[in-house]
């Protein structure tokens, strides 16, 4: 039996009937409305792919327990839904399902649910919360801290997350996929913890108020993906760290602030690139420099900066003590 469609008599919702084998949608081009803002689905068993494609008038769909499947980029566009509730039996949902729906601000998955969960600020992740999936593009919040919990931020995880200026990657984290952080063009700065050993293609790309990259020493990234930080318009510096065997084409492309890219000289070798014209940096005027040496802190011995290793082997307390002893026989030392 084909699916039906009803709608309500003062137009505002429609109802979509059909059996657990049906599909909504035909993958190419988004269902008819009909001019309803409201949706619910009765007995169908698969949102198909593009089903809500460019459905800008959908404000709030009600997915029924005869769901198992959401498809790719099956709210794609649904720039006025703004939120969504993914009931138990939901066991796949596809790549970029939620992409540029720009007012969502929840994505509540059922405690049920064996595939998929979501945190107390409705981000939605994989069932053990080991995969960040999408982090709803309307949220207002400024700042979000990534669960312990998370090896993986997922392609497009907060692509077009518009309104965050910080986001706290934890060192659990391994893995930065594909258009991570695309066009999150408020983000200011971003911590890479060691953990962290390759950054996607476009991770970072058009992410344009970004100004401070910082790769936790000693950095395990090996790669960074074509475009990564490509029209990081705002970035003026950044240091490749000794860990990275290959850098993508066109990963600094039209950063055009970016003048000046710390690389020690192995590394440098390693990757092929040549001072001043290296193409991962194209449209981007920079010199490539030695990555520089901290300078001694005024008043203290140049045994205090020595010091700094063996206080790594002390720990913290003692090297805070070492430095101090060594000011105050500076000091005498210079009456």
């Amino acid at each position: 039996m084909p699916i039906t469609d009803s709608v309500s008599t003062d137009g505002k919702t429609i109802t979509f009937t059909g059996s657990a084998s049906d599909t909504l949608g035909d993958g190419f081009v988004s269902v008819n409305l009909q001019g309803a803002a409201i949706v619910t689905i009765d007995g169908i068993g698969t949102i198909g792919n593009a089903a809500f494609l460019n459905a800008t008038s959908l404000t709030s769909i009600t997915i029924p327990p005869s769901v198992t499947s959401i498809g790719k980029d099956a709210f794609f566009l649904a720039t006025s839904l703004t939120s969504i509730t993914i009931p138990p039996s939901v066991t796949s949902i596809g790549k970029d399902a939620f992409f540029l729906a720009t007012s969502l601000t929840s994505i509540t998955v059922d405690s049920a649910n064996n595939y998929f969960s979501s945190d107390s600020n409705k981000v939605l992740f994989n069932n053990n919360k080991s995969i960040l999936i999408k982090y709803p593009e309307g949220k207002s919040e400024k700042t979000y801290e990534i669960p312990t919990s998370v090896t993986s931020i997922d392609a497009r995880a907060f692509s077009n997350a518009t309104r965050l200026t910080s986001v706290t990657i934890p060192p659990s984290v391994t893995t930065i996929r594909e258009n991570a952080f695309y066009g999150a063009t408020s983000l200011t700065s971003i911590n890479i913890p060691i953990s962290v050993t390759s950054i996607g293609d476009s991770a970072f790309y058009n992410a344009t108020s970004l100004t401070s990259v910082t790769f936790t020493s000693p950095s395990s990234v090996t790669t960074i993906g074509i475009t990564a930080f490509r029209a990081a318009i705002s970035l003026t510096s950044i240091t490749i760290p000794p860990s990275v065997t290959s850098i993508g084409d066109f990963a600094f492309s039209s950063a055009t602030s970016l003048t000046t890219v710390y690389i020690d000289d192995a590394t440098r070798v390693r990757l092929g690139l040549e001072y001043g014209t290296a193409q991962p940096f194209f449209g981007a005027t920079v010199t490539l420099s030695d990555i520089p040496t901290p300078a001694p802190t005024p008043g203290l011995s140049t045994l205090a900066i020595t010091g700094i290793a063996v206080g790594a082997s002390l720990g913290a307390a003692a090297l805070v003590t070492l430095i101090v002893v060594l000011s105050k026989n500076n000091k005498k030392n210079n009456k």
